[in-house]
């Protein structure tokens, strides 16, 4: 993925996708690091499936909205939102639901 050296802000995709790359990349590191392979550390997966699962919501996340920018479909709002299983417009910030988001 490729992403505009803007701030975080400026991005097409809200800065979604970067933050997604960061929380993967560190699940990565962690995964193949010497002290996960080796030691014995009761829960030590917990955190690495947080961050991955983290990584996943802020894809799908920049997906809505990199989609919404290309095919110009408008948000409620100016602030990037999703219809939940509710019928009820949501924050995309606010949301953190994978299934609702898929």
């Amino acid at each position: 993925m490729k992403y505009l050296m803007l701030g975080i802000e400026h991005q097409t995709d809200k800065g979604f996708g970067i933050n997604a790359e960061a929380f993967k990349k560190s699940a990565d590191f962690l995964v193949e690091s010497e002290e996960f392979i080796t030691d014995f550390i009761p829960q030590k997966h917990m955190p690495i499936f947080f961050l991955y699962r983290h990584s996943i919501e802020l894809f799908l996340k920049s997906m809505i909205v990199i989609f919404h920018s290309e095919l110009s479909l408008p948000f409620p709002t100016r602030k990037p939102q999703i219809l939940t299983e509710e019928g009820k417009w949501r924050d995309l910030d606010s949301c953190h639901w994978i299934d609702t988001l898929f």
